[in-house]
């Protein structure tokens, strides 16, 4: 994986390498997307499992996820390599997929996924690492906006794969992913020998090394703010768009459901790389804060309108979501040092599932009373947090190490 760029286009340039990496984050993103609709016939079916035991079998993959992110990202930085780390996470990913369905004891199953949810945090968490590596100060919202592509078109491709082979045997479907995962491993091996630039000279322990960034760098509390806020949102996004669609709209048909998601996807696609231009133009941090702010305005109104307005404004979220998920990663390794990122993106990630996992038990509950509510509820947490970090930016902007100029 070449750390060479485009003379072309200057400082700007976008790496070599960087579509690499978008293409492996998608391989990892459409292999954890294939589970819903396939969910009775390789969990709850075999082994005779109630609805809250089988969300047993996504619990052991985000427990995987809450305590290995961050140690990954610290020994990457502690060995100063990561393209070794990715190769085996999705090597070992891949395998582990594969045999999912050859399993017939479900606390083994439990066991096999909480063990693919390690490779998979491994590979995901490094390869946003990696593409930081290969960015410099004048391109960072760019590489983020190509590699961040990968993951809605993995959820895009996870049900075009679940459509074409989820009704026949499952070993063939899981034996694919797994294959295109162990493939993607395969071709990080011409660059596993090179250098790195990476100096692990100084990664210390996690809570310490954390406790040093924050003190050192207190403004990127900001972007984990906004991305438990961003993760809130997703975990209604998955709870409320298929009940939305049937409850008030009337909509039954799963494949018209899915138009929904498919609008949402698209929407962070498109403005995955303009938001590039936006960082250059008005600065990472002003970009951030208001496509927060937007994120949430659309977002709290999408269980009050009617289903043309549900679905341009879940195309409109979608995009503002690309938006601010660029903008916090782009924020975030602007404030700190190459052998610290690692690091900071497995907290990131961990902040990001902890926002998952509250907005999930969140929006169900506040749904019971009302759509509207949970909608807007989740649409309100965003744009407030958006509020408050704009109140806090310039002090703590004041404090610590001064940002790279990434947006200039």
């Amino acid at each position: 994986m070449s750390e060479s760029t485009d003379s072309t286009h200057g400082s700007a340039a976008i790496p070599r390498g960087v579509w690499h990496l978008a293409v492996l984050s998608g391989l990892v993103y459409t292999a954890g997307a294939v589970y819903t609709p396939v969910l009775d016939r390789l969990v709850r079916e075999p082994f005779g499992l109630t609805n809250k035991e089988t969300s047993g079998f996504f619990m052991a993959n985000v427990a995987a996820t809450l305590c290995f992110a961050v140690l990954f990202g610290w020994m990457s930085d502690r060995l100063g390599r990561r393209v070794p780390l990715i190769c085996a996470g999705l090597a070992g990913a891949g395998v582990l997929t594969a045999a999912l369905p050859h399993l017939h004891d479900y606390q083994a199953l439990l066991w096999l996924r909480f063990a693919q949810g390690i490779f998979e945090t491994c590979a995901s968490v490094l390869i946003v690492a990696r593409a930081l590596d290969l960015s410099g100060a004048g391109n960072r919202a760019g590489v983020m906006g190509r590699v961040a592509i990968g993951i809605p078109a993995g959820y895009l491709m996870a049900p075009v794969l679940t459509g074409l082979l989820g009704d026949g045997p499952l070993w063939i479907l899981f034996g694919l992913l797994g294959a295109s995962l162990v493939v993607g491993a395969a071709s990080l091996l011409p660059g596993i020998a090179s250098p790195e630039k990476i100096s692990h000279r100084h990664a210390p322990i996690p809570a310490r090394g954390i406790l040093a960034i924050v003190l050192a760098a207190p403004v990127i509390l900001i972007p984990f703010m906004l991305g438990i806020a961003d993760r809130v949102t997703i975990g209604a996004v998955a709870v409320l768009t298929s009940a939305t669609m049937k409850d008030v709209h009337g909509i039954t048909s799963v494949r018209f459901i899915s138009m929904a998601t498919l609008a949402y996807c698209i929407g962070f696609i498109a403005l995955s790389r303009p938001t590039r231009d936006f960082c250059r133009r008005f600065g990472v941090e002003k970009t951030l804060l208001l496509g927060s702010l937007a994120y949430g305005a659309f977002f709290a109104f999408l269980g009050t309108t009617s289903l043309s307005l549900f679905i341009t404004l879940f195309f409109l979220s979608g995009a503002a979501s690309a938006v601010v998920y660029i903008g916090c990663i782009a924020m975030i390794a602007d404030r700190c040092r190459p052998e610290e990122r690692g690091l900071m993106m497995g907290v990131f990630n961990t902040v990001g599932t902890v926002g998952v996992l509250l907005g999930m038990p969140l929006n169900g509950i506040l749904s019971t009373r009302s759509y509207a509510l949970a909608w807007g509820t989740s649409g309100a947490l965003m744009a407030a947090s958006a509020v408050l970090a704009a109140v806090l930016l310039p002090v703590l902007a004041r404090r610590g190490r001064r940002a790279e100029p990434s947006a200039r």
